[in-house]
């Protein structure tokens, strides 16, 4: 159940054209054969290099555990840069969490999420380039009024922009902000569960495999 202070926002006009997606590039086979048409291809991009305000490592964690792997592939991946503070979080000690950090270019990476079903982010870029290829888009956002989602253009009806309601004075240092880790793991699962339900219509996923 979404908690009552955490807003949902739904955005059903078309994407705004605010970010140019490049012509496809051909990703490695290795990785993409590592996309399978009976799962759910979910990718989380969980640091930004130099953007203090993040959802959290363990959130992350906590997400993946949640997500039955009988219905998800979960990818996890970030910039060389970025590679070392994911790894660190063990996230990648868990079954079924694949590690694509480090490994992909700018443009590998989009072709990628072009192949993949949804992404999990709170990069705007990020959130954007998949919202403008149609995927399952979650954006996980400060309430800071300067960077509040809802002065975002449009990213379409795919997308579900994630923000504690009312003003957060954490977003304005750079530590942890409290706004962003109140949004729950489960929250975030919810909506992907509630999604699936629109995949059996393309490839043979069954919503009904989660406890």
């Amino acid at each position: 159940m979404k908690p009552t202070d955490i807003l949902i926002i739904r955005q059903t006009a078309s994407p705004e054209a605010v970010i140019t997606v490049p012509p496809a590039v051909q990703p490695d086979e290795r990785m993409k054969a590592l996309i399978l048409p009976e799962k759910f291809n979910l990718v989380l991009y969980p640091v930004e290099d130099g953007n203090p305000r993040e959802w959290g490592m363990q959130h992350y964690i906590e997400l993946a555990k949640r997500l039955p792997s009988s219905v998800f592939t979960v990818f996890v991946t970030g910039n060389r840069r970025e590679s070392q503070e994911i790894r660190s979080s063990g996230i990648f000690a868990l079954p079924q969490i694949y590690d694509l950090s480090g490994r992909l270019s700018r443009d590998e990476l989009i072709s990628f999420i072009r192949e993949a079903d949804g992404l999990v982010s709170s990069s705007k870029e990020v959130l954007q380039l998949a919202a403008a290829m149609g995927k399952i888009t979650i954006g996980l956002c400060p309430s800071l009024p300067s960077l509040h989602p809802l002065t975002w253009p449009s990213l379409g009806p795919t997308a579900y922009l994630l923000v504690k309601q009312g003003d957060c004075t954490d977003c304005l240092n750079d530590g942890p902000c409290r706004c962003m880790e109140s949004i729950e793991p489960e929250l975030v699962e919810e909506i992907l569960l509630k999604e699936l339900s629109s995949l059996p219509l393309r490839r043979n996923i069954n919503p009904g495999i989660h406890q």
